[in-house]
């Protein structure tokens, strides 16, 4: 059993594929299929079934290598980084991080001026993607961080709560709700709702709620984006529910701003790791200035 080979045979279990996984070990096919023989050989049973279009899945045996060997893999890719960090050259680092299109647009901006600052020549490196992705790649170690909400870590995760913010109530300023100090749940109701689209949590909870109180509400629209909702509710079109962590502080004198968190509840950000996962100090200074933004800026509750 050769460490080449364990490379490659995670790189087959996690794309289920051989030419991904010779394209990502800088391998060719045939070296690759050559590596997972080789260990089939070795111990005596059948890693993985072959399907068709060269699609391969692991088997239960295969499976049980995998949960033994991944760790051990792991602990060999992190040595390229943990040298880097003891030779302490800033060129080396890298810093990879996950989230979503909100965390890119409120949160990361000031992050990333900050943090280029102190670390100008590491390689930092922010994708967008939808949550089961996001948690998929923290898994996999494609990337350090990712930045989203849960409610349920999973287990394999270390999931640092950065804030709780309250859902509030987003009007026009000149609309007839902005002088009402108590909104009751039948006043948002007479009034048309611009909503993010179904499977977003604040969605969840706006029709959760009116739903457990009998309450029904006019859909004026459904929009992804939150600067799009808000430019909307310039238009007079509507008004919205959302987290108060979309409404930056100087954008609090342009429209009406009320708690509804009685009603609808807390939106939640947080940070998640892969337990285990070793990071650099250009990724823990990342993490620390995230976490100074939520603080600073956003005010969470």
């Amino acid at each position: 059993m050769e460490i080449q080979q364990l490379l490659g045979f995670i790189a087959v279990a996690k794309s289920g594929s051989f030419s991904q996984a010779a394209a990502s070990t800088f391998r060719t096919q045939s070296a690759v299929s050559q590596q997972i023989h080789a260990l089939e050989k070795e111990f005596q049973t059948r890693l993985f079934d072959r399907l068709a279009q060269q699609k391969v899945t692991l088997t239960d045996e295969g499976r049980l290598f995998f949960e033994l060997v991944n760790p051990i893999v792991r602990d060999i890719q992190f040595v390229d980084e943990k040298f880097k960090e003891a030779r302490n050259i800033p060129d080396n680092f890298q810093v990879s991080v996950a989230s979503h299109n909100s965390a890119m647009l409120y949160l990361l901006p000031q992050v990333v001026k900050a943090f280029n600052k102190q670390y100008p020549r590491t390689r930092l490196s922010i994708i967008n993607r939808s949550r089961n992705d996001i948690l998929a790649l923290v898994k996999n170690d494609d990337v350090q961080v990712c930045i989203t909400s849960l409610q349920n870590p999973p287990s394999w995760a270390d999931y640092q709560l950065l804030g709780r913010f309250r859902r509030v109530l987003v009007c026009r300023k000149d609309h007839p709700l902005k002088n009402r100090s108590k909104i009751t749940l039948e006043e948002i109701a007479q009034y048309p709702l611009i909503l993010p689209p179904i499977g977003s949590d604040t969605r969840k909870k706006v029709d959760d709620t009116f739903v457990d109180k009998g309450i029904s509400y006019n859909l004026a629209l459904e929009v992804s984006g939150r600067e799009a909702v808000k430019s909307f509710i310039q238009t007079g079109i509507g008004i919205s529910i959302m987290s108060e962590y979309y409404i930056r502080s100087e954008q609090r004198n342009a429209f009406i701003v009320k708690d509804c968190s009685q009603y609808f509840g807390f939106s939640a950000t947080g940070i998640l790791i892969r337990k285990g996962r070793f990071l650099n100090k250009a990724t823990k200074l990342f993490i620390e200035l995230v976490r100074d933004e939520v603080k600073n800026i956003f005010n969470p509750a």
